[in-house]
């Protein structure tokens, strides 16, 4: 298996543990760093990782871990220390990843959001685009929102790591 740490660029395909309803309440309980266990697209396949985490990721969430491999009950599995979230910065990557983190979005919606808007497409309106409806614009706008604001925690996250 080998004890090197490595990083990993992974994304999110399931939270198997905790539960929503649990996290919530540990939340609520005041703990602020939770053990997970999730599964997760790698470079090398689908794997399953855990680790303690400031935050609950998100599904089709992009993390950066780093951790070893260990093996348990068998199974290879990842050990993560350090986790972040991998936000892009080209425009068109960005209007990627937040297709992909709002339900019900797909590579068709992508592709005529950006031949409307194109670097613009933070700013597509009801009637861009066919088949985005007020409820699919509103999820958008709050995925949108909430991309901005876990970019925001991550870095906090990242700068108050550096610094002990």
């Amino acid at each position: 298996m080998g004890n090197e740490y490595q990083t990993l660029e992974v994304k999110v395909t399931w939270v198997k543990y905790p539960s929503e309803n649990d996290d919530a309440e540990k939340r609520r309980n005041g703990d602020t760093k939770l053990f997970y266990i999730l599964s997760v697209n790698a470079p090398m396949g689908n794997i399953i990782c855990k680790g303690e985490m400031l935050f609950r990721p998100k599904l089709n969430e992009h993390l950066k871990i780093t951790g070893k491999w260990t093996e348990w009950q068998g199974t290879r599995q990842f050990e993560f220390r350090n986790c972040e979230i991998v936000i892009p910065v080209n425009p068109r990557d960005m209007l990627r990843y937040a297709c992909e983190m709002t339900k019900g979005f797909g590579p068709s919606m992508e592709e005529a959001i950006w031949k409307k808007k194109g670097e613009d497409w933070q700013e597509v309106k009801e009637g861009d685009v066919k088949g985005l409806t007020p409820a699919k614009l509103a999820d958008f706008r709050d995925t949108i929102t909430e991309i901005g604001v876990r970019e925001q925690q991550s870095r906090t996250i990242a700068w108050l790591m550096g610094h002990g």
